[in-house]
């Protein structure tokens, strides 16, 4: 009785740390960096930029260290043939774009906030550019729509003949289940061993 309790248990905590999901929020700004803050309940973790940080090396540790690792990389190479390499490239990747349709499809894009100023010291530079931008942002963001949820806040794309401060700002927000990402992950490492397994079955048939 007491194993079966525990399964239970087991499975009903599974459950609730599978439908946690995991946020990542994207601020962009052209004349800072990228941040990347990752949200998992009410824990925060600064993804990018990191801080800096300084440390002391040795120059001839490193040169040790380089050609050390030059020469294991050109016994991995001597040892396994081009073509096998490509073959398990192949390998890894033909289940790829299955796995991330799959998890494309729960991945949502929440509170998409865009500002975009376009403005150059020519007024009919200025159009063209807006024309272009306008062009190639709706088309992303038309593959965007396609392939995940979308949920879009305030999107402003404008031309200003007047100044010549042009200035860009985007953020957005990635949310995705952790059961799903597992499952995803799980999935792939399955169809990847049991095409590697076949292989070798067939290898050593031959």
């Amino acid at each position: 009785m007491s194993l079966f309790v525990t399964f239970i248990i087991v499975i009903v905590a599974f459950i609730f740390i599978s439908m946690v999901k995991i946020k990542i929020d994207v601020n962009f700004k052209e004349s800072q960096d990228i941040c990347l803050l990752l949200k998992i309940l009410c824990f925060k973790f600064k993804l990018f930029p990191h801080a800096a940080k300084n440390k002391r090396t040795n120059k001839s540790s490193d040169k040790q260290k380089n050609t050390s690792q030059k020469s294991t990389e050109k016994d991995v190479k001597k040892k396994r043939g081009f073509f096998d390499i490509l073959n398990i490239v192949k390998i890894c990747l033909d289940p790829l774009p299955k796995s991330l349709k799959f998890l494309g499809k729960g991945i949502k894009i929440k509170n998409l906030n865009v500002s975009w100023c376009i403005a150059t010291d020519d007024a009919f530079e200025t159009a063209l550019r807006y024309g272009r931008c306008c062009s190639y942002f709706y088309a992303v963001l038309g593959s965007l729509c396609a392939t995940f949820s979308v949920k879009i806040g305030q999107i402003r794309i404008y031309p200003d003949f007047e100044s010549e401060n042009p200035h860009f700002f985007a953020s957005l927000r990635f949310e995705v289940s952790i059961g799903r990402l597992f499952i995803t992950t799980l999935g792939y490492l399955i169809i990847i061993i049991i095409k590697l397994s076949t292989k070798n079955k067939k290898e050593r048939a031959k």
